[in-house]
């Protein structure tokens, strides 16, 4: 399953273990679980989610340099 799919699916002590090490590392696993259970929570359930652009980045804010 898919990092976002854990996420979508209210799984959110799953998506910390699969998110990245950078992500890990900013936030402790019960801080991200309670953030991201406020956030969700008003939106709903997840219906469907189709992807609008991608594109690939080299260097983001306060993230080290990489793909």
């Amino acid at each position: 399953m898919t990092w976002l799919a854990l996420v979508d699916d209210g799984k959110y002590d799953a998506s910390w273990g699969a998110a990245s090490v950078l992500l890990r590392n900013s936030v402790t696993k019960e801080q991200f679980v309670q953030e991201m259970a406020a956030a969700r929570q008003p939106l709903g359930k997840v219906l469907s989610r189709v992807l609008k652009m991608a594109r690939t980045m080299t260097s983001l804010p306060g993230a080290p340099y990489g793909e």
